[in-house]
């Protein structure tokens, strides 16, 4: 056990944690251990642990309390706000604040013997921790817009996808996605769509049948639904609400049960191909038979939101310019700097869905976190973004990616595995891409710093690799270069993937042409649905 995960124990224990902070910068008075222990004695509170990670300019501790009721109480004890000292739950209604999970790392880290393995392991389990009243809402609100929806669709099925049935779903997940179908069923008239559009609420006499349901526009069906639901004095109650008419047009359903909790549902319909590229997620993280896949895949999007590449839930992690870079783009880019490691096509979208997913093993292509986390960096570091776009497997040139897909081209292109009409990073903007390379050379320039340090028989610090912002090296860093950076050392240039004309296979080293390795089912032509000036969801 490491001394994060013996403080936290379990979930319950963790609910009672609560995270005090406070800047030392122009205070007369800096509180120790002790000072805060007295401090919350004095105040009535009754501590069983506490644990710190403080810097010259902030102090920090997390402290486990008595109960939960005191963990409430304290959070809100205007005594406290006196002194400032800033204090909010650890798991708080919107799941773990960034930096607490990375301070907390920083404590496991400080045992010069912790491995990669102990770090990953706590900071998923960090990340993963969730505040059951949240749980308890989300489901409870599901059981009500899936009953609201029968009541308009004949048959009505609710498939969620997404973040929250992910594999890789972490605590603070704001939206819940969920895809409405219809069962089959004999009725084969259809009404003419006038008369629905004229009257929405008349499907809560007559709901839509599945024939229906297939036969008019997705954007006409969520019209209907939203009037239908507004029309629900329990839908008016709980939820605000209103419709989104993108390429993929939904009902938004945001929960106002807690003002300060962000949940919100987004409702689609005829909208299998978001289901299927959900599991293909999914399928592609249960097929590593390492069993590591997921933990470096959580970590890389943990390290995009503390980076501000990603915009978190709290006030703090907001991003001042949005890059429009997601969760769903950096996954794919996982997969693909993945499947060039592992010089083969893993991902076979159109094949059945039980072969779709080749086998491969995280530990035979990377040998540990650390040489994955080098790799993927050198990787992208390098992408030629100007020139080339992604199809899977595949490198491509831009113009003739737009042509063969049509697609448009923009600064980073990458086509959408199982809607091979859809540039999913479309919208990322140039300065994204600019800050993501920002982010790799300070890693990469870290660890060279590392490697060279021990070369010098100089003593390795406890910093992880991970950064912070785009020049400030943190001195978090949540997987630790120490165990593996000799191989690094040793074999820095057969660790460098080329995306371009060459790929070197981690299995035996030899050198292929990546057009050697097209897969003829990653290719199929379809209608171009892709137009210019398109909107994107």
């Amino acid at each position: 056990m490491n001394s994060v995960s013996d403080f936290l124990i379990d979930q319950a224990s963790s609910l009672r944690c609560v995270v005090l902070r406070w800047t030392k910068i122009g205070r007369d008075q800096d509180y120790s251990k002790t000072g805060i222990t007295n401090v919350m004695t004095a105040f009535g509170y009754e501590s069983e642990e506490l644990i710190e990670s403080s810097s010259e300019q902030e102090g920090v501790i997390f402290l486990k309390l008595r109960n939960k009721e005191e963990t409430k109480k304290v959070c809100s004890d205007p005594r406290l706000k006196e002194m400032r000292i800033e204090v909010h739950s650890l798991v708080d209604i919107n799941g773990m604040h960034l930096r607490d999970a990375n301070d907390l790392v920083k404590i496991a880290s400080i045992d010069r013997n912790v491995t990669d393995e102990v770090l990953m392991n706590v900071l998923t389990e960090l990340i993963c921790l969730e505040d059951p009243e949240r749980e308890k809402i989300a489901e409870d609100e599901v059981e009500i817009i899936k009953k609201g929806i029968s009541d308009v669709i004949e048959n009505g099925v609710c498939t969620m996808f997404g973040s929250y049935p992910s594999l890789v779903r972490r605590n603070g997940y704001s939206d819940i996605d969920m895809a409405v179908s219809s069962e089959s069923e004999n009725t084969l008239s259809v009404r003419p769509l006038q008369m629905v559009i004229d009257n929405p609420k008349c499907l809560l006499e007559n709901p839509i049948t599945y024939v229906e349901l297939c036969s008019y526009p997705q954007e006409e069906i969520i019209k209907a639904i939203f009037q239908c639901l507004v029309d629900k004095e329990e839908f008016r109650e709980k939820f605000e609400m209103r419709t989104l008419l993108v390429r993929t047009p939904i009902v938004v359903l945001k929960s106002t049960k807690i003002p300060e909790m962000k949940m919100s549902y987004d409702i689609s319909v005829n909208n299998l191909v978001s289901v299927e590229k959900s599991r293909i997620l999914n399928d592609f993280i249960a097929k590593d038979k390492s069993r590591k896949m997921r933990k470096v895949a959580m970590f890389i999007i943990h390290w995009a939101k503390t980076n501000k590449l990603l915009g978190g839930v709290y006030h703090d992690e907001k991003l001042e310019k949005k890059f429009k870079f997601n969760s769903y783009v950096i996954n794919h880019l996982i997969i693909h700097f993945t499947q060039k490691a592992a010089n083969e096509c893993l991902v076979k979208p159109f094949d059945k869905p039980e072969n779709r997913i080749v086998d491969y093993s995280f530990d035979e292509l990377f040998h540990g976190y650390s040489a994955f986390l080098y790799q993927f960096f050198e990787y992208y570091l390098n992408f030629d973004y100007e020139t080339l776009g992604i199809y899977g497997f595949n490198v491509i040139e831009k113009s003739k990616l737009a042509e063969m897909q049509g697609v448009n081209t923009s600064p980073l292109m990458m086509i959408d595995p199982l809607d091979i009409t859809h540039n999913v990073s479309f919208h990322v903007i140039e300065d994204g891409i600019t800050l993501f390379n920002n982010l790799i050379k300070i890693s990469l320039e870290k660890v060279d710093q590392t490697i060279m340090g021990m070369k010098n028989g100089a003593v390795l610090d406890s910093e992880k690799f991970h950064v912070k912002g785009d020049t400030e090296v943190a001195t978090l860093r949540p997987v630790s270069m120490a165990s593996i950076a000799s191989k690094v050392t040793e074999n820095a240039d057969e660790k460098k993937i080329s995306h371009q004309d060459t790929v070197r296979t981690a299995k035996d080293k030899t050198i292929v042409k990546s057009e050697d390795k097209t897969s003829e089912k990653e290719n199929p032509k379809s209608q171009k649905t892709e137009r210019k000036g398109e909107k994107k969801p």
